[in-house]
């Protein structure tokens, strides 16, 4: 093979570049440490820590040799000039993590303090979350895995990216088959290597870099003359040669159609709204809560009157239109007179199209609290935060008119999202709502630093309560936050919690299940029946 061909192979498996004689300009009597941890606190030793010099050419090898962590996780870089510099860190199993350190003229800085994610992390499907910023995820992904040898585990996350409508213009779709042609390379299969280049060439027909590496391919499989005869076709007719081969390669070129939407509620009869009504039914209700007025629900969010007056049509809701979804567990019958009320009520925030309680395990957690459920259909996540609060708000209202309930032991719920909004909810209407259930998502009012990208922080999804308030919620708030081993919110959520715990709040609960992704039910019983335990019946700060 020609030396021109091996080093287009090459480019396969490695591109590196050398670095510039730089100047010393980043030397200095500064020093930055820190610690790195796994994603359950404990110190990682052998991570890899990079620090380059803000402002270094991007791609270029950083100045500074990079260091390994020890057996307590432990790291320091010495002899650094003052500022910012990014900060790279790398280990076996984990997710890299990047950000910025901040170097003193003189002596130590504030510690870093890392977490890392597992790469074992189940990421987002793009339905959970912006489209596009789950492509970036499954492509950092894929790249975390190839960087340690993983090819296989590397090539799914690129698929998936691919695999997302409305996303990856051509060239990128191009940038991305060359890298699922590295992971069949890098497994011996170079057929399909040569396919995945093939199908990036017809995106991308002239890119020389593809052109030399699907020649060096088909080169070192003796088909050299093929391969020269379909890039000269290629140079003079693209889409002629795209129309011949597109069939061939249809699961690559493009994206499927977007997939249809998921099946409607289970069909049942809407019944009119009627008081102590039992079992599972499907009711509309007439009468809006007057706190799910939007310029009140806007406020609440730290809006202004005229933000709830220019709200967009698909941000506002007619009650009317709506259905929700009514559980009344078995043995429920109003309390006698001068009884206490005997049950509680849970409101669903769904991610989804339906706010019913499907699940028997779950209906049976309800009847043993002794708590009713509703939730609005067609209330996920693609609706607006107002709108759904709303229905929320107004289901709250409904039940309470309908049936006898405790008021302190009114709770909202939900999953993903839907658990972002309930903790937003409980926090901005506790004259509404005692507490949250927070399933696999939950938001916080402060700003909270993210562990694995050090000098970033996650925005508060909602301001800061009154003084007051904030006073009441810190005492009397029952807030549970359940996530799974392998969420992608875990991090998130476990970030949530100890900022909860660090702001004075005596009943907050963290539920994690232990090899539970986003996306699998929760089928931990014993934690699931902890978790209502936590929210129904607190015993203060704690973990599950």
């Amino acid at each position: 093979m020609a030396p021109a061909r091996r080093a287009a192979v090459c480019l396969l498996l490695s591109l590196a570049a050398l670095a510039p004689l730089a100047a010393q300009e980043w030397q200095g009597r500064g020093r930055a440490h820190g610690v790195v941890l796994g994603p359950d606190g404990e110190p990682l030793a052998g991570a890899r820590v990079t620090l380059t010099p803000e402002g270094w050419p991007a791609g270029e090898p950083s100045p500074v040799a990079p260091v390994a962590t020890g057996e307590d996780g432990r790291w320091t870089i010495a002899l650094l000039g003052p500022g910012a510099w990014g900060i790279a860190i790398g280990a076996e199993g984990h997710h890299p993590a990047e950000g910025t350190v901040v170097v003193p003229a003189e002596g130590p800085g504030r510690e870093v303090r890392v977490e890392l994610r597992s790469l074992d992390e189940v990421s987002p499907l793009s339905a959970e979350s912006d489209p596009a910023w789950s492509v970036r995820r499954w492509l950092e992904e894929g790249d975390a895995y190839l960087a340690q040898g993983r090819p296989a585990e590397a090539r799914a996350e690129y698929l998936k990216a691919l695999q997302t409508p409305g996303v990856l213009g051509p060239a990128e779709r191009a940038l991305v088959l060359e890298m699922v042609a590295r992971t069949r390379f890098l497994e011996g299969d170079r057929a399909e290597a040569a396919r995945a280049l093939l199908a990036a060439l017809l995106l991308a027909p002239h890119e020389g870099r593809l052109r030399e590496l699907y020649a060096a391919l088909l080169e070192g499989e003796g088909r050299e003359a093929e391969a020269r005869r379909l890039l000269e076709r290629l140079e003079r007719e693209p889409e002629t040669v795209r129309k011949e081969r597109e069939a061939e390669l249809a699961g690559l070129l493009a994206p499927p159609e977007a997939a249809a939407p998921g099946p409607e509620e289970p069909e049942r009869p809407v019944l009119p709204p009627e008081a102590h009504r039992p079992g599972r039914y499907r009711t509309a209700f007439a009468e809006r809560s007057p706190l799910s007025d939007p310029a009140v629900v806007v406020a609440r969010y730290g809006g202004t009157p005229e933000d709830a007056r220019r709200l967009a049509p698909e941000e506002r809701y007619e009650l009317a239109g709506e259905t929700f979804e009514v559980y009344v567990p078995e043995g429920y019958a109003p309390p006698a007179a001068g009884s206490a009320p005997g049950y509680g009520l849970l409101v669903w925030v769904s991610p989804n199209r339906s706010g019913g309680v499907e699940r028997p395990e779950l209906r049976a957690l309800l009847d043993q609290r002794r708590l009713l459920w509703v939730g609005a259909n067609r209330a996920g996540n693609p609706r607006s935060t107002w709108v759904r609060a709303g229905l929320a708000l107004d289901a709250a209202r409904a039940m309470a008119a309908l049936y006898d309930l405790d008021p302190e032991r009114v709770y909202v719920a939900g999953y993903s999202g839907g658990g972002r909004v309930a903790s937003q909810l409980a926090m901005l209407f506790p004259e509404v709502f005692r507490g949250a259930l927070s399933l696999y998502g939950a938001s916080f009012f402060r700003p909270v630093a993210v562990p694995d990208r050090p000098g970033h922080h996650w925005p508060p999804a909602f301001p800061e309560p009154p003084a007051e308030t904030l006073r009441r919620l810190r005492r009397e708030s029952r807030l549970v936050l359940v996530t799974g081993e392998r969420d992608f919110n875990r991090a998130q959520t476990r970030a949530y919690w100890r900022a909860l715990a660090a702001d004075g709040f005596e009943r907050v609960t963290y539920v994690e299940v232990p090899g539970a992704s986003h996306y699998e039910p929760f089928d931990d019983l014993e934690r699931l029946r902890g978790a209502f335990e936590a929210l129904d019946a607190p015993s203060g700060l704690g973990s599950r």
